[in-house]
């Protein structure tokens, strides 16, 4: 799954259904191909695409929202570890 991660972050101190958001993006994101999230807990996922291209659409139609809270992207690097993301903007 080499360039298809991403990690989300949901900005809310409320705990959030992880199911219930992979239920809503599917639906929002319309992607050609599947994704799956996988709970990092803290309101944080890790979002795996089978379709890069998909994955790129995503990050370029953002921002997202789920229930009114934004939801933060970050396109994963090859190096790079998910503990030094930092969510500290994002892209409107």
């Amino acid at each position: 799954m080499e360039g298809t991660t991403l990690v989300a972050n949901l900005f809310t101190k409320r705990r959030v259904n992880l199911e219930a958001v992979a239920r809503t993006l599917k639906g929002a994101w319309k992607t050609e191909q599947s994704f799956e999230l996988r709970d990092l807990g803290e309101n944080k996922a890790i979002i795996l695409f089978e379709d890069k291209v998909d994955m790129d659409r995503v990050l370029s139609m953002g921002p997202w929202s789920f229930d009114k809270y934004l939801i933060a992207l970050h396109k994963l690097g090859d190096e790079e570890q998910i503990e030094n993301i930092s969510f500290d903007s994002a892209s409107f």
